[in-house]
């Protein structure tokens, strides 16, 4: 008769059972190290502030920083759009006189301003078409450009990816899933 010898007891089960969870919970926040560095919450405080004050989600405001400047507060585009928010210089003062405020253009490059009226300019395309998806559309395409879509095709539903051009549906999709990333990653 074969005799069967027992080759583990439960101390050694228990120390396997141990290291191998310790080395889940390791590898668990090391991933998600790495995700909050390629998310980061930069200027956390002033985005809080804005997010409170506007009414508008701050994961939100996070994705639009994320997909607009990675961050980089002296970003500037090709079309002249300046800082974490990429906001145009015009839309910036007439934001700015709205507010009764004074506009310098270069002030686009401070954070506390720039998130303070990329903030507030979400909130306004929000309250005017509906939805953050068609104030998303409207902050990458432009209001003008929105509102005349609307007017010649209808939009009722405001689904991005009916929207002709290619960029702005690209833009949405983008800052949706950085959205979806930063709720996901700060709870």
């Amino acid at each position: 008769m074969i005799t069967i010898r027992k080759i583990y007891d439960s101390k050694s089960v228990l120390s396997i059972l141990i290291v191998a969870i310790a080395l889940g919970l390791l590898l668990n926040a090391l991933f998600s190290g790495i995700e909050r560095l390629i998310y980061p919450e930069d200027y956390y405080d002033t985005v809080m502030k804005y997010s409170e004050e506007y009414n508008v989600p701050h994961h939100l405001i996070f994705a639009v920083i994320k997909v607009e400047s990675d961050f980089d507060r002296r970003a500037k585009s090709s079309a002249g759009a300046m800082g974490l928010m990429q906001l145009m210089p015009s839309t910036y003062e007439w934001l700015a006189e709205i507010n009764g405020e004074i506009a310098f253009t270069s002030a686009l490059y401070e954070p506390e301003v720039n998130i303070k009226y990329g903030t507030y300019y979400l909130q306004y395309l929000y309250s005017k078409f509906g939805t953050w998806e068609k104030a998303l559309v409207a902050y990458n395409w432009g209001e003008g450009r929105l509102q005349n879509y609307i007017e010649e095709n209808g939009y009722e539903d405001g689904d991005y990816t009916e929207i002709p051009v290619k960029e702005t549906r690209n833009y949405v999709k983008k800052v949706l899933h950085h959205w979806e990333k930063y709720k996901e990653l700060y709870k």
